[in-house]
């Protein structure tokens, strides 16, 4: 299918084409999150890196965070147009590794992008002449769009709930996820350090026995 100009230019009016934009990018930056993580890996770099936090500032970090809370939040309610898209959303919440994110206020910024959103398509409609969605429109009175509004707050708000309880419980099924990792690979040095120095305390002991050894009193023999 070939896209003209003016199609492409109403696409980002679309909460739809924007979600499948942001899920574009995330993949992306997953895809080389997960290159450069596997890289480290064959060198035998074993301890927890992430090239998209470590290195970050915090600010970043919140971006990043943020970012996957609506990339797995978003995508549900836009299934009311596209469904398949969920799968992607199923995807990260059921095989990522990523813990609940913080309850009230991500919740708050989801809601604050919904909203921001709507003063989009409005902006939409002066400046191109076209409501997005069809219960946007004024003619069928404001009681509508307000009933609207406050439902899909409501159900963004279920949503996210569900959304948040799901990958609590992922991280109960897996008793801690990246945190436990964290520990065993703490433990795995520990255990390494205590061999290394149970192998120093060793030859310590070899080399002191072997020392009094020398220094022992030899008793001479004589035969008659």
């Amino acid at each position: 299918m070939v896209l003209d100009r003016a199609f492409i230019g109403r696409g980002f009016s679309y909460l739809t084409f924007i979600t499948y934009w942001s899920l574009a990018f995330y993949f992306s930056v997953s895809a080389w999150h997960t290159f450069t993580h596997a890289f480290n890996l064959r060198r035998g770099r074993t301890e927890s890196i992430s090239h998209l936090h470590d290195p970050f500032p915090r600010s970043l970090q919140l971006a990043h965070a943020v970012w996957h809370t609506t990339i797995t939040n978003l995508p549900f309610l836009i299934t009311l147009v596209f469904w398949s898209t969920i799968f992607f959303a199923i995807g990260e919440i059921v095989f990522s590794a990523t813990k609940p994110p913080p309850f009230f206020s991500h919740l708050l910024i989801v809601k604050i992008i919904l909203a921001l959103y709507l003063g989009l398509a409005y902006v939409t409609r002066f400046t191109q002449g076209f409501y997005p969605y069809p219960w946007m429109i004024t003619l069928f009175g404001w009681q509508g769009i307000v009933a609207h509004v406050l439902a899909y707050g409501g159900g963004m708000t279920v949503i996210y709930a569900l959304v948040w309880g799901a990958k609590w419980l992922r991280e109960r099924i897996v008793a801690g996820g990246p945190a436990r990792r964290e520990a065993n690979a703490q433990n795995w040095q520990m255990e390494g350090g205590k061999t290394m120095i149970g192998l120093e305390v060793s030859s310590a002991d070899s080399s002191k026995t072997a020392s009094l050894s020398d220094k022992s009193p030899q008793v001479e023999v004589s035969t008659v």
